[in-house]
């Protein structure tokens, strides 16, 4: 089952699964906004609201959701662990920001606001309005082309999709959680998963928040703190990954892709020669 995690997978020589470069994640996001002005103007026009969301944050400093190499990635989780409170701006934001940042969290989402206010039968003919006009966006909005693979073609996008969906949910492939937890708890660590590690780390960052807060002169030393914890688990959880979850992951996903290519050729773009 297990295969060496260098090797390339048999997607990836159509440009799927490499490091995107951060053009192609511009591309990407201009894409992203183009196909929700026109689910916008698409809802106006049938009565409804919709907010159009920023897309979302660029992943090109940080290499473990980059897609680069496992050596970067190393590098990377040694210097910034899972880089929460590493690369907390906490120098540059004053006691009010602060206390604005406890007391309300991130912004909310305000089409989850505007749904809540809703009955139920208006949500349904607003969430009927938004497939109608998702497709039509997507069938009506030509798409860059310095996309990244697979991005401009919507009936590829949804079958990796799909396909990407029966791997994370094949038995051989959760099975990669136990392994990881009981690697974990051989270096000492007691967590169901990788987001559970993380929380741990954001639960001791609140702490520190509350500290800056109140101008409390321990805060800088417990920041230190929680950073010296943060990039001691996420170098376990990262070790536990790559040496236990990764060769699993990486052989379910092989065989997969292999049955992909035999069964959606036609949908793959064509290989240089």
């Amino acid at each position: 089952m297990e295969t060496d995690v260098d090797d390339p997978l048999p997607l990836e020589v159509y440009g799927f699964g490499s490091a995107e470069t951060e053009a192609e994640r511009a591309a990407a996001r201009r894409y992203e906004v183009a196909v929700a002005e026109a689910i916008a103007e698409c809802m106006r026009r049938q009565g409804f609201e919709y907010v159009v969301a920023p897309p979302a944050p660029s992943a090109v400093d940080d290499p473990v959701t980059a897609g680069e190499s496992l050596v970067r990635q190393e590098a990377w989780v040694a210097q910034y662990g899972y880089g929460i409170a590493t690369r907390f701006p906490a120098a540059s934001l004053d006691a009010e920001q602060l206390r604005a940042f406890l007391e309300g969290g991130e912004d909310p989402d305000p089409t989850a606001l505007m749904l809540q206010v809703m009955s139920a039968e208006e949500r349904a003919a607003w969430n009927a309005a938004v497939d109608t006009c998702e497709a039509d966006a997507l069938s009506s909005t030509p798409p860059p082309s310095d996309l990244p693979a697979g991005t401009a073609d919507p009936a590829l996008f949804e079958a990796i999709n799909e396909m990407n969906d029966r791997i994370v949910h094949d038995p051989r492939y959760r099975s990669a959680d136990d392994r990881w937890r009981r690697c974990m708890q051989e270096r000492g660590w007691e967590f169901r998963d990788h987001r559970e590690a993380q929380e741990a780390v954001v639960d001791r960052l609140w702490h520190v928040l509350e500290l800056l807060v109140t101008d409390d002169p321990t805060a800088e030393d417990e920041l230190g703190s929680v950073q010296s914890f943060e990039r001691s688990l996420a170098g376990d959880d990262f070790a536990c990954y790559r040496g236990e979850v990764l060769p699993v992951q990486r052989a379910v996903e092989r065989e997969y892709q292999e049955r992909f290519i035999q069964q959606h050729g036609d949908l793959l773009p064509p290989l240089d020669p």
